[in-house]
């Protein structure tokens, strides 16, 4: 989770280097790594959080 963190400080600090000259699409793109970096501290590693419900159970469609 350490590096996860020192990601999104280090794309957050890019962020706040960028001059205002800078294109929307740059911004835009170090916004999608910050948020992607996030999410992978949100959701760590192996993707799916519990258990799948079984067939036939009344939530599965």
């Amino acid at each position: 989770m350490g590096c996860t963190l020192v990601k999104t400080s280090e794309i957050k600090a890019a962020v706040a280097r960028t001059k205002k000259e800078t294109t929307a699409q740059y911004l835009g793109l170090l916004t999608a790594r910050s948020a992607k970096v996030h999410g992978e501290l949100i959701t760590p590693e192996g993707g799916r959080v519990g258990a799948p419900e079984p067939p036939g159970s009344p939530r599965s469609y």
